[in-house]
């Protein structure tokens, strides 16, 4: 069946919006992996207990949204990879 003008046009604006969707979750995914990163860092590096008990608190809080982004980019079927960490940890 022939799919009229509007149906084609219509179609195109989806597929630019899943794209664009696509490219803004790869680009968290890598800016979160980013900052665990930085995270972890700082975690070898803190001298001070009370600091440290923070930077533990936003690994944890970066590992829950990089987990949540991930699952969300293989529903949509975005082809993406799990980041290692400082060779510690897969995420």
């Amino acid at each position: 069946m022939k799919q009229t003008l509007h149906e084609r046009v219509r179609c195109r604006k989806e597929t630019a919006k899943t794209q664009k969707e696509e490219a803004a979750l790869l680009a968290q995914l890598q800016e979160t992996a980013r900052k665990l990163e930085n995270a972890y860092a700082r975690f070898d590096y803190e001298q001070n207990d009370q600091l440290l008990d923070a930077v533990i608190f936003e690994i944890q809080s970066l590992r829950a949204l990089y987990r949540y982004l991930f699952k969300r980019a293989r529903a949509l079927g975005v082809e993406c990879g799990r980041v290692q960490v400082f060779r510690r940890e897969e995420v």
